[in-house]
């Protein structure tokens, strides 16, 4: 399991990297008005009764406008497309060509059909030139309006915004494909030990947890999901986060034989509680709360066991420096699930290293699970 995971964590930088932006812009800022008119389609218009607000726009129709510069691009990342990220249903027009739609507007008393939050259309190669563009968008936001989410957008190579995602997401599968297999073996060996071991009922939650997590996390990419559901798979995602920021540090607790753990349980779960709800909403920002009060307890823990003694305590050390090293410096749909793997091998290593001495029992490792026995003890 560890050669197949580091692989998979070299794998997965492969679609991380990405070619020089072709907006100039960080982020571009749209401008608002209520209201349906075509001719706010058009490249030139005069903006001075837009708004950098959208407000609240109820079951009306509304229209955003963008400008952004673009650099010049070569001949191999044409053909180009828009990767629009927004809430609603709306159509695109690039300097006043429409170019796509996601969703349906509502229209002669039928309801808005519901978009979903990332699209991509095509650009015509007659209407890129270097220098600046408009995108205009002609949108409705019925289901969630009260909801302030600005404007995403991104131009590259149409196919690399097609198929990007989809190569990240088969490294991604491997990854959770091998943590499924991990939980299933260890519930095996949980169910089939006399003892019952809370740590490997731990570990082997831990490794379903974060397979459930992954799978969550790509789901955006084989599914359609409408906007209006849009925050259901972030928060489960951050209930999946929650449950791993307890187990990992009360792994630890088990295996380095942490006095007065029930207080740090304590602590760490309150702890959580109150970063869900100072941060409701906040998906992305909390799951890395999470995962920071996670690292901590995790390091006073493991620290303690290094002052104890104990066996192995140096190695998780380090793990943890480099998964808190990952977590601060590598974009965010990465860096969390490169530094759980990394945590997750520590306590995998935890497992099998210090009972190499045990014969027979549920902690035999698991390359018992796969080498035939010699011969009857």
């Amino acid at each position: 399991m560890y050669q197949t995971l580091v692989i998979l964590l070299l794998l997965v930088f492969l679609p991380a990297s990405h070619d020089l932006r072709v907006i100039l812009e960080e982020e571009p800022v749209p401008v608002y008005r209520i209201g349906d008119d075509l001719s706010w389609a058009a490249r030139d218009l005069n903006e001075k009764d837009w708004l950098r607000s959208r407000g609240n726009t109820g079951y009306r129709t509304f229209w955003s406008r963008t400008h952004f510069h673009v650099r010049a691009v070569s001949p191999a990342r044409r053909q180009l497309g828009l990767q629009v990220e927004a809430f609603g249903a709306f159509e695109v027009y690039w300097d006043g060509v429409l170019i796509g739609s996601n969703g349906k507007l509502p229209q002669n008393g039928k309801p808005e059909q519901p978009g979903t939050e990332s699209s991509v259309y095509q650009i015509p190669d007659s209407l890129f030139t270097p220098g600046l563009h408009t995108v205009a968008m002609r949108s409705s936001q019925s289901y969630l309006p009260a909801v302030q989410r600005s404007i995403g957008f991104k131009v590259d190579s149409y196919t690399k915004l097609l198929t990007r995602p989809l190569i990240t997401m088969s490294y991604m599968n491997l990854m959770a494909g091998a943590f499924l297999i991990a939980a299933i073996y260890y519930f095996f060996l949980y169910l089939n030990s006399k003892r019952r071991p809370k740590d490997i009922l731990i570990f082997g939650t831990t490794c379903l947890l974060f397979f459930a997590l992954l799978v969550m996390e790509y789901l955006k990419f084989h599914v359609l999901i409408p906007y209006p559901e849009f925050f259901i798979r972030l928060e489960i995602i951050d209930w999946l986060t929650f449950a791993n920021a307890l187990l990992v540090p009360w792994y630890f607790m088990i295996q380095f034989k942490f006095k007065n753990g029930g207080w740090l349980m304590a602590i760490l779960s309150l702890t959580l509680i109150l970063l869900y709800g100072f941060n409701y909403r906040h998906y992305d920002l909390t799951a890395r709360l999470y995962s920071l009060a996670m690292l901590i307890a995790a390091f006073i823990v493991v620290l303690n066991g290094i002052r104890q003694k104990e066996k192995g305590g140096f190695i998780v050390l380090a793990g943890l420096l480099v998964s808190a090293l990952v977590n601060r410096y590598v974009v965010y749909d990465f860096g969390l699930f490169i530094s759980f793997t990394v945590i997750v091998l520590c306590m995998l290593y935890l497992h099998f290293h210090p009972r190499k001495r045990d014969r027979g029992g549920a902690s035999a490792g698991p390359a018992a699970f796969f080498k035939a026995p010699a011969g009857t003890n």
